[in-house]
């Protein structure tokens, strides 16, 4: 059989009676505490920077706040030639250019009231249904005069006769 001596064999029947015991080392647990504890570490200098800012702001807050607006005191000195005092017996009397004598003479331009805006001011106080009837915006004589689109485009008479329908069914642009 074995060549084995027999005192050995006692130690290997004891042996055999162990049975193995679970470990009291958790290493998923003892690898998560040894990296929070490793990132503490790596933390604090970034903790302390932000506590440093931190405190910087609120000192320079209350600085500004608690002392108020700077006043500068500035001695400006201003030098004016006198002014001379016609005597009572000598009036001077002003000399005019040809501009000055024509501005002289005509009145400063008054805001007129025109159709435009009183038509504006009706709509702005009434609404829309103070307009008249017919509220053409260029009456005859008022601006410029008015010309068909045809005339415009320099287009015959009657060239557009018929697209009211086509307008109709028009859709809109695609930009």
């Amino acid at each position: 059989m074995s060549t084995e001596p027999n005192d050995l064999k006692h130690l290997e029947i004891a042996l055999a009676g162990l049975s193995p015991i679970t470990a009291r080392l958790d290493r998923d647990g003892l690898l998560h505490t040894a990296g929070r504890m490793d990132g503490e570490r790596k933390a604090r200098p970034w903790k302390a920077a932000t506590a440093a800012c931190a405190a910087i702001v609120v000192a320079l807050g209350a600085w500004s706040v608690l002392r108020g607006p700077r006043v500068e005191e500035r001695v400006v000195v201003v030098h004016m030639p006198a002014v001379e005092t016609p005597t009572s017996a000598e009036k001077p009397t002003p000399v005019l250019s040809a501009s000055e004598n024509v501005a002289a003479r005509t009145p400063a331009p008054t805001p007129l009231s025109t159709a435009q805006l009183e038509a504006r001011w009706r709509v702005l106080r009434f609404g829309a249904d103070a307009l008249p009837e017919d509220s053409s915006p260029v009456k005859a004589g008022n601006g410029p005069p008015v010309y068909s689109l045809e005339h415009d485009l320099d287009m015959p008479r009657g060239s557009f006769k018929g697209l009211g329908d086509r307008r109709l069914n028009a859709t809109a642009a695609p930009w």
